[in-house]
């Protein structure tokens, strides 16, 4: 965002729910096994790579704050209540902040889900501890700074995230959108909700939405881009049809990612079968013994997703697995650099 804010003066003003953004599903399973992991790089990697928008679950012990993947736990840290040391260490709030301390043009979007282990102080230490570690100042390059973005006002009708601009989010501060499932999160904490955005999973797009991302699991289990007979028919138009129904407000986001399908094959438990597709869209490899059929793929879902935007839908998020293939954010990046005009 930051190379396409300096050098594009129309860029800033697109709201921040029509720009193009990598996402990376489950993005803090990156230290699990084979059966969990649906990301092998960590938070710092991804966003370098360009992700935007990252999906993660957090689960607590002894005000401790990890990523979990179901039933499945993993010791990659959130952060730790209270903090000691909000620049150093490795959990992923600190490498969040350490990023967006470097690059003050960059808008981040955290959705929180599936709060496991969860009391009500713990949920309110969360909330404290995410506000701590996205607010701060910098110095240089520029002097900018850095907060959450605000929910509207509860008693107000309506907030849309779409009123706000690339431009006006960093020059004005709040660059880091946090969206807490809501049903798992008690109502009665009004200090909560003052700079977290609720969310709610939902099939269909309702109008109080400001996150929607229909997951295509939820329509069919066996809908999934792993089946090349199936793609053109219900993948893609499964997509489509979510798109048309959306009606501009709110984040809206494509869920391309493949299920992991577990398997020991090519002798190793962790490189399981939705790595090895993410792999064969890159042409990193190949399975001679069966070609074209490990064709549910990362760069396949991001090469739709840019044609799509060269018909003028006004697209959003795409969240994939293993966001390191496919080239999603690069083949986003090139995109705006052909359609906008550079500055002077």
């Amino acid at each position: 965002m930051g190379d396409l804010l300096a050098n594009y003066e129309e860029f800033g003003d697109i709201p921040i729910n029509k720009v193009m953004l990598a996402g990376s599903h489950d993005s803090g399973t990156y230290e699990m096994g084979a059966s969990a992991r649906t990301q092998n790089k960590t938070i710092a990697e991804q966003l370098e790579l360009g992700i935007r928008y990252f999906d993660l679950r957090p689960k607590v012990h002894n005000s401790v704050f990890y990523i979990h993947h179901g039933i499945l736990s993993s010791d990659t840290l959130l952060g730790t209540w209270p903090p000691a040391d909000l620049d150093s260490g490795t959990e992923i709030f600190a490498q969040i902040r350490a990023f967006l301390k470097l690059h003050p043009a960059e808008i981040i979007i955290l959705k929180f889900q599936d709060f496991s282990n969860f009391g009500h102080d713990d949920y309110k230490h969360f909330a404290q501890l995410l506000r701590k570690y996205m607010t701060f100042d910098v110095e240089l390059p520029v002097r900018s700074r850095c907060t959450l973005v605000a929910p509207p006002v509860r008693a107000s009708a309506g907030g849309d995230v779409g009123v706000k601009t690339v431009r006006r989010l960093v020059e004005t501060g709040p660059r880091v959108f946090a969206f807490f499932q809501a049903k798992d999160v008690p109502k009665k904490m009004p200090a909560l909700w003052d700079y977290v955005w609720t969310y709610e999973p939902s099939k269909e797009r309702r109008p109080a939405d400001e996150l929607w991302d229909p997951f295509w699991e939820d329509f069919s289990t066996s809908m999934a881009d792993d089946k090349a007979k199936e793609v053109a028919t219900r993948w893609f138009p499964f997509h489509e049809a979510n798109h048309d129904t959306w009606d501009g407000r709110g984040f809206f986001v494509m869920q391309a990612q493949m299920q992991v399908l577990h398997g020991t094959d090519l002798c190793s438990a962790y490189f399981n079968k939705a790595e090895r597709s993410a792999k064969a869209t890159s042409g990193e490899f190949t399975d001679p013994d069966k070609p074209g059929d490990l064709i549910s793929n990362n760069a396949r879902n991001a090469d739709k997703f840019i044609e799509w935007a060269g018909l003028n839908r006004p697209l959003n998020i795409m969240a994939s697995d293993f966001v390191e293939y496919g080239g999603l954010a690069s083949k986003i990046h090139r995109y705006y650099r052909t359609k906008l005009t550079p500055k002077g």
